[in-house]
């Protein structure tokens, strides 16, 4: 939340995706949660853009429980093409940003199907909010793994990756190996005495009375 501060003081706010295929179990008469609200009160603006054209004879609309058409209101399914924006009944390839409206709620956000199914289609939603009470949080609704949010913790936080301690802080990896008493510290390689402190070795060559202290050959 901290990185988007810069964007709530502007008064645009945080920004949030969610993707809905319509499908035998999206597309039936009923609800589908586009994002959930937890926490209080956030204030919302939801910008709806559809990538494939929806089949069906149903209806759809955005909202809440509470407020199934207040978001976006009733749309005959078939209306929403390949290209177009949604923000009202009539959706279009443009619109002006001042047409969709903030709206504060503290209810998950809503898609409702309506008087029969959406049989297929695709419609990509932006939710761009800002927390009203101290405590509001908007967070993307799982939608079968169609949904994406640009600050999942599974991404970029996720302690099985960058922070496994089996990776950069296995003792079993990197202190096996410049920590080990049998390898740098071994007594019995650079410090054994049977090797350079031997003196049965080093004494027997540079000290030995019968080479070069020897009074035999000089006199």
């Amino acid at each position: 939340m901290a990185g988007n501060l810069d964007s709530i003081i502007s008064g645009t706010g945080m920004e949030t995706h969610n993707t809905l295929t319509f499908d035998a179990s999206t597309g039936k008469v009923g609800t589908v949660t586009l994002f959930n609200v937890t926490g209080g009160l956030v204030g919302v603006k939801i910008y709806a853009f559809c990538s494939t054209t929806l089949t069906g004879t149903g209806t759809v609309a955005v909202g809440t429980a509470t407020a199934a058409t207040a978001i976006i209101t009733t749309t005959t399914g078939t209306s929403l093409t390949a290209l177009t924006n949604w923000w009202n009944a009539s959706p279009a390839a443009a619109t002006i940003s001042s047409n969709v409206v903030e709206f504060n709620t503290s209810e998950p956000i809503i898609l409702t199907v309506a008087t029969n199914t959406i049989t297929a289609g695709r419609i990509s939603f932006t939710a761009i909010w800002k927390p009203i009470s101290v405590n509001g949080y908007l967070e993307t609704a799982n939608l079968g793994g169609s949904a994406s949010a640009s600050l999942s913790p599974s991404a970029s936080l996720s302690p099985s990756a960058s922070l496994s301690p089996s990776a950069s802080l296995s003792p079993s990896s990197s202190s096996s190996a410049s920590l080990s008493p049998s390898a740098s510290l071994s007594p019995s390689a650079s410090l054994s005495p049977s090797a350079s402190l031997s003196p049965s070795a080093s004494s027997s060559a540079s000290l030995s009375p019968s080479a070069s202290v020897s009074p035999s050959p000089s006199l």
